[in-house]
């Protein structure tokens, strides 16, 4: 009953009303509000563990590249340096013998293990090549007749420099690098000889450098065939490398032009055992300690009702009775209107409790309250202030002679015959007094003890 009371809500004032909304959401507002601050909360303390473990993944993955760009530009200038004495002993003796260029190419090999083979080509043509085994193929090769490797000579020669090709697919087979270095006789820098070119074993090459496609930890990607830097070709890994912004890109300098190497994680770090389970800790706190608001803010809410209303019909109490009979005096004041406090006692209550029992007493009271608030205007106030005593707020009554017919209307609702839960059924009668505002009085102690008086009054003329 008295959650039907309270539902209907239709003798409830725009004051109460709002009471009743702002207690009923209250729990739920401030339980949403703290569970979605201490979500936040730890998922930002999370998120920033992971970007600290994405931090430290990251700075490997840079230390392991700047590795491999290191050992790469090592073995490149390690080629140069093998080859320079070559090319020095050419530019001063080109009339040498092919047992003196096998002497110095077989050296040359024994220091560099990942070394194909090297060859000398007199007027772009090769003429010598060492080892010879596996090579024939090469022999009497003419560079300006192949486009895939003219470019790379014609370069070479134009810019008088060493120019790293490739990798090229090999005429005896296989890939290769290929440094290709321009000869020039001594003395005079316009007098070309032809080119040195060693062959880059590729598998060697990446294997000594520490580069691997089946890397578990770091995936790697080489672009600039050719040494032409961003324009050139990928050679090693996945193009998509490149577009990734999670990769790491470094440029790896060459005589003439540039490679680049890009790196990133081969999968992201897995997330400590600890830093996850802290996750869900978080979470749990989140939702207990939202829990929590809301059984305290739930309990708030119902101390604050209690504390205002009546706990067996529902109605308000007398002290949320007498702030609304304030607040219409204020108003009524301000505006020189009138309202009416109507008493209303019921006669020959404790008979029903005595024979019937306190159970079927309280299914009374709950039914005179539920009668009252439905049969009532929108911005009556009903309360129950005794046993069996109730009283009403009659807003915007401007008219004296309106409070009989009022009066009988609540005579009306609570005459209607009653059935107990037991099956009896019995008619209930009231004794009801008025007092009008600002005729009778106008504060609210003047005003409900006047109504009570004319209540007082009516029961005696009962009894007579």
């Amino acid at each position: 009953m008295q959650n039907c009371i309270l539902q209907r809500g239709k003798n409830n004032s725009p004051m109460e009303m709002k009471f009743l909304f702002s207690q009923k959401y209250l729990p739920h507002f401030f339980a949403v509000i703290t569970l979605c601050a201490l979500l936040i909360v730890s998922e930002y303390f999370f998120h920033l563990n992971v970007q600290h473990q994405h931090g430290l993944q990251h700075s490997e993955v840079f230390n392991q590249a700047a590795t491999v760009r290191l050992n790469i530009e090592r073995e490149i200038n390690t080629t140069l340096n093998l080859s320079t004495g070559l090319v020095l002993f050419v530019s001063i003796n080109p009339t040498f013998t092919e047992s003196e260029f096998v002497g110095i190419a077989k050296e040359l090999l024994n220091k560099a293990p990942n070394l194909r083979n090297i060859a000398l080509a007199k007027d772009n043509v090769i003429n010598h090549i060492y080892p010879f085994e596996g090579n024939e193929k090469a022999l009497g090769l003419r560079y300006m007749d192949h486009p895939e490797q003219k470019e790379a000579v014609v370069r070479a020669i134009k810019l008088k420099n060493t120019v790293i090709a490739g990798p090229v697919n090999l005429k005896q087979g296989g890939e290769g690098f290929i440094s290709r270095i321009p000869i020039f006789l001594a003395g005079s820098e316009d007098s070309y000889w032809g080119l040195a070119s060693i062959v880059i074993n590729v598998g060697d090459f990446y294997k000594a450098c520490g580069l691997s496609e089946h890397d578990a930890r770091v995936r790697y990607a080489l672009r600039g065939k050719d040494g032409l830097g961003e324009n050139g070709a990928v050679f090693f890994g996945q193009e998509s490398l490149f577009t990734d912004k999670e990769s790491i890109q470094l440029p790896i300098s060459l005589p003439v032009g540039n490679w680049i190497l890009a790196a990133k994680p081969a999968e992201l770090a897995a997330m400590p055992p600890l830093l996850l389970f802290l996750r869900g800790f978080g979470i749990a706190v989140s939702f207990i300690v939202s829990g929590l608001v809301f059984a305290l803010f739930s309990s708030y809410r119902r101390i604050r009702y209690l504390a205002l209303h009546d706990p067996l019909t529902g109605l308000a109490n007398r002290r949320l009775f007498f702030e609304h009979v304030k607040q219409a005096v204020f108003s009524a004041t301000r505006k020189q209107g009138r309202f009416a406090i109507v008493y209303l006692d019921l006669d020959n209550f404790k008979p029903i409790n005595d024979t019937y029992g306190h159970k079927h007493g309280d299914h009374v009271l709950k039914e005179v309250a539920l009668r009252m608030t439905e049969g009532l205007r929108h911005s009556d106030i009903t309360a129950r202030i005794g046993g069996d005593e109730f009283i009403l707020l009659m807003q915007d009554t401007d008219k004296a002679e309106d409070i009989p017919s009022l009066v009988e209307k609540i005579a009306q609702l609570i005459r209607h015959p009653l059935t107990l839960d037991n099956g009896v059924t019995i008619q209930i009668q009231a004794s009801i007094g008025a007092s009008i505002y600002p005729d009778d009085g106008t504060t609210a102690d003047e005003l409900i003890r006047y109504a009570d008086r004319r209540m007082y009054t009516a029961k005696s003329n009962k009894r007579k």
